[in-house]
């Protein structure tokens, strides 16, 4: 060989080494990726899928692998040459912790069929989290060897859920949002492209199948169905998810017609809405299903359809998703704000009424004072005496108005005792029929061995007694029988949130009286209303019966419930808590009233004090007939400096709870710093109760008096402060 020769040979050598190991190279690539193709929507879908998910050929080497996989395993995932029977073999452990090996990650995973799917689980990686790995075969094209897609699913938080359990339903509501933004996405860039391209089209169905066995591994239900030109749905395929959902198989809705599932009123807004499906829109729905049970549930739909220009048909493919849990806590939390809503008009309107009882009574004890010192005189013609007597009448009505606007507010006084209700029930029967029309029989149906109550026995009465006129008012002319029933029951916090008076009543046993009727009942949006003064559903002005159960109930700590089916039954159920206390043996006797006359007369001298100019004068003018001697003071400020002259002579100060320059409570204040020992008695036209409230200063040994008061109220109320 010539010298001239040899540079050629070895030229020739090197060349055909590289072109020998670029060729090996090309090749082994080609195996991993060139010669298996993976259809664009399969990736995709892999690279969208929140849990980690890879695909390997036939010898488990990585084809395709998506971001979670590279987070939980790692970035080494990127790489090609990583087999990952090895790399899962080096990291997982069993449940018990013994390092899995390569061997037994291959015998449980890779030996697959065509259609085959197996799952390992739960397994540790790196003993931090807990996975349940699930492999299934995917055949990727009829001349290649299947592959191998493989699921790893991060099931740590199963094992931290005590510690989870106050974040979950906010975690829920956000996994929600986020997977209904992502489907929609997808949804929306896959509907952009069957617009743009045909060819798109024809691979969205072959990879339909695909798709499929993707949404089996789903909590979502995933569908796909035809609408044909006579408007006619039938389904292609539909996931098993169905079954959870609905607890139809889907051999038994497949002979359903889907508007024998959907809820009858939402039939027509699912129809309505489907016509968007038409143009090609994202139709998103919020509708309910009737399940196999009968169970009502909310669920999601998101569906898009395609029309198909070989057979002019449409073809909708979606997914839909149960959110009955969020519809039922939003209507929960809705009702809830209603309801408290309603107590606050309630009680706003109760404040009103205690404000106009107190300028009333203020009038009242003016009108009905006069009245009866000018019915006293002896001089007083016949006539003119009638229509004093009319006078005193119509004031004593208004009085007692006066005094049922502040049990509606809740504001009356109390004078409460231990109380049987079935007793105080029986014992009130004769008088219930024979103050209700013949027409109206009352059938009583009384509750055994029923616990004692804590109340007011005289307004527990009157609430029996306005429920059951009420009733018989509600039956008209037709009449009917109106039942009674005692008895006793638990009330837990649902059953109490649909129910009025208390603000927060507490969750335990009560005591309850029910009065039902087969009236024409009551419309639902009026419930509430049926306890405002005046209200009625027959007219207006008819009075404050309700209103006043109402009020009382509230001061009772008590609830009612309205039950009303119009055209059938209405039902009032008065529930007041239990008492541990033991009942009364018997009643306890009302003292008899005695008049001033009764009480000596000993000279004693009363200093009023009061802004309002006829209620001192009228306060003087009972006073001084019954031979006391008598101070006045316009005010507070007026008060104390008659005092400061004269309170040596000062037996009693008749003292108004509400004055302009110095109120009640800061006169008694400084009277008793002055004078500890001079009896104060305060008079409000509030109820004692209300005028407890306002007069928080420490008044131990002060007595109270209402207006409107009679020249014998004041006068034992004097005499009782003054001999104690």
């Amino acid at each position: 060989m010539s010298a001239s020769a040899l540079p050629i040979l070895i030229a020739s050598t090197v060349v055909a080494g590289l072109a020998i190991a670029w060729a090996l190279l090309r090749r082994r690539n080609g195996r991993l990726r060139g010669s298996t193709p993976v259809p664009i929507v399969l990736l995709e879908l892999i690279e969208r899928d929140p849990d980690a998910v890879i695909l390997m050929d036939s010898e488990g080497c990585t084809l395709h692998s998506n971001r979670a996989a590279s987070d939980l395993l790692g970035p080494e995932l990127a790489k090609l040459d990583r087999v990952i029977p090895s790399l899962l073999a080096e990291r997982l452990c069993d449940a018990a912790g013994r390092a899995l090996s390569r061997a037994e990650v291959m015998e449980a995973l890779f030996p697959l069929d065509l259609e085959a799917t197996v799952s390992l689980g739960p397994v540790q990686l790196d003993r931090v989290h807990w996975l349940h790995v699930t492999a299934v075969t995917v055949p990727l094209h009829r001349r290649e060897p299947a592959a191998t897609m493989l699921r790893l699913h991060d099931l740590s938080d199963w094992q931290r859920a005590d510690e989870a359990a106050r974040e979950r339903g906010d975690t829920l509501e956000r996994g929600i949002a986020d997977r209904t933004r992502e489907l929609e996405t997808a949804v929306e860039n896959l509907r952009q492209e069957i617009a743009g391209r045909r060819e798109i089209e024809r691979k969205l169905r072959n990879s339909e199948e695909r798709y499929k066995m993707v949404s089996q591994l789903s909590t979502d239900l995933s569908f796909a169905f035809l609408i044909g030109a006579d408007g006619e749905i039938s389904w292609e395929w539909i996931t098993p998810v169905v079954a959870r959902l609905t607890g139809y198989e889907l051999e038994e809705l497949a002979k359903l017609d889907w508007r024998e599932v959907v809820h009858p009123d939402d039939v027509t807004s699912i129809t309505d809405r489907a016509a968007a499906l038409l143009d090609g829109e994202l139709v998103e729905i919020e509708f309910r299903i009737l399940t196999k049970s009968g169970e009502i549930r909310w669920l999601e739909s998101h569906t898009l359809a395609k029309r198909d220009e070989e057979t002019g048909a449409m073809r909708a493919i979606g997914a839909i998703r149960d959110i009955s849990d969020r519809k039922l806590a939003f209507e929960e939390e809705h009702r809830q704000e209603l309801h408290e809503q309603e107590t606050q008009r309630l009680e706003s309107l109760g404040v009103l009424a205690g404000g106009i009882a107190h300028d009333f009574n203020n009038l009242l004890a003016v009108i009905a004072g006069n009245a009866e010192l000018a019915a006293g005189e002896l001089s007083v013609p016949m006539l003119l005496q009638q229509r004093l007597d009319r006078i005193r009448s119509a004031a004593n009505y208004a009085i007692a108005l006066t005094d049922q606007i502040l049990t509606y507010a809740g504001r009356s006084s109390l004078e409460v005792s231990v109380l049987d209700l079935g007793a105080v029930v029986t014992g009130m029967l004769d008088l219930l029929r024979a103050s209700v029309s013949p027409k109206c029989p009352i059938e009583l149906l009384p509750g055994v061995d029923l616990p004692a109550i804590e109340g007011d026995e005289t307004q527990i009465r009157q609430v029996i007694m306005n429920l059951v006129s009420n009733a018989c008012e509600s039956l008209g002319e037709a009449g009917g029988t109106i039942t009674l029933r005692t008895g006793c029951m638990h009330a837990d916090a649902s059953y109490l949130a649909e129910s009025y008076g208390a603000a927060d009543p507490s969750e335990g046993d009560y005591v309850y009286i029910e009065v039902a009727d087969a009236g024409p009942g009551i419309d639902a949006a009026n419930h509430s209303r049926v306890f405002e003064p005046f209200f009625s559903t027959k007219f207006s002005g008819r009075g404050l019966g309700l209103a006043a159960v109402h009020g009382i109930v509230q001061a009772h700590h008590g609830v009612i419930r309205l039950d009303s089916d119009p055209g059938r039954e209405t039902r009032f159920r008065v529930l007041l808590p239990r008492s541990e206390k033991p009942r009364a043996a018997g009643l306890v006797p009302t003292p008899v009233r005695k008049s001033a006359a009764d009480f000596p007369v000993d000279g004693l001298r009363v200093l009023v004090v009061d802004d309002d100019e006829a209620v001192r004068e009228l306060a003087c003018e009972f006073l001084e007939r019954a031979d006391f001697e008598v101070l006045t003071a316009d005010g507070g400020a007026e008060a104390l400096r008659i005092f400061d002259t004269r309170s040596e002579e000062i037996d009693v100060v008749l003292l108004d709870l509400s004055m302009p320059d110095i109120d009640g409570q800061q006169t008694y204040a400084e009277i008793h710093r002055r004078c500890p020992d001079t009896p104060v008695i305060l008079v409000s036209g509030y109820s004692e109760e209300m005028a407890a409230e306002r007069f928080a200063a420490d008044a131990e040994g002060v007595e109270f008096l209402a207006k409107p008061y009679t020249a014998d109220d004041l006068i034992e109320r004097i005499r009782h402060c003054t001999a104690s």
